[in-house]
């Protein structure tokens, strides 16, 4: 027990690390359009906008990842319940619109048919996906197709992602993304040009309700997808 409790001690404090990178991005952009409000002796509704919107965002993350920590290290009890991922991801969608628009990026949600809800975490799962989404729209490329927020029903359960313009990304690369968290400045470079905290978080939560992130497809576009048992699915396991 005491070996288990040193190996997840020193994965959070590589998750830390990694978030207190990425945190620089949007604490250092809202610092300079408060630098700027102040030299031209106002700040304008657009300004405020950004700064709000960069704000949230890293609220968001530092929010996810103790939320991550509760639930890993058993402070929080993981209560299951059943969930509709396709209204989660409406309010998701909704919750990254500004932050998408300040980013140049489109969105675009896609809900193929009617699911039963799911077995999940409702806090755990929406942190998670948040943090995804924050995450792939500080980077995505400007003039690309919209990054898209979908659910779609496999063999194995309901899956809900992250889809975008991400041809080159491989399991694998994502397998080693995870063993450098921490360890390197830019773990995952064909999806985030920083330290892609917001990934990492999302992978960890998904991780305490027993499924994971990996790399998937959704309509010829690729991103980050978990799977999640439907409820009465669960009840025959």
């Amino acid at each position: 027990m005491l070996g288990q409790n040193a190996v997840a001690s020193d994965e959070a404090m590589l998750l830390l690390r990694s978030v207190a990178e990425q945190l620089k991005l949007p604490l250092t952009t809202i610092a300079r359009q408060a630098e700027l409000s102040q030299l031209v002796g106002d700040a304008s509704v657009v300004d405020a906008r950004s700064i709000h919107t960069h704000a949230q965002a890293a609220l968001t993350l530092v929010d996810s990842y103790l939320l991550g920590l509760q639930l890993a290290n058993g402070a929080q009890a993981l209560e299951l319940e059943p969930v509709s991922v396709s209204s989660m991801l409406v309010d998701v969608a909704h919750e990254l619109d500004a932050f998408a628009e300040q980013h140049g990026v489109r969105l675009s949600l896609h809900i193929a048919g009617k699911y039963e809800p799911v077995m999940a975490h409702r806090q755990g799962l929406r942190a998670a996906l948040l943090s995804l989404g924050f995450a792939l729209l500080e980077n995505y490329p400007l003039g690309q197709n919209a990054l898209t927020l979908a659910v779609h029903r496999t063999p194995h359960g309901i899956v809900t992602g992250l889809y975008g313009i991400y041809e080159s990304v491989s399991a694998d690369q994502w397998r080693r993304a995870l063993e450098l968290v921490g360890r390197a400045a830019q773990p995952m470079t064909t999806l985030t040009a920083g330290s892609g905290a917001g990934l990492f978080v999302a992978e960890a939560i998904m991780r305490s309700m027993e499924t994971r992130l990996r790399v998937g497809k959704y309509r010829k576009q690729q991103g980050l997808a978990a799977t999640l048992l439907p409820s009465q699915q669960l009840q025959f396991v």
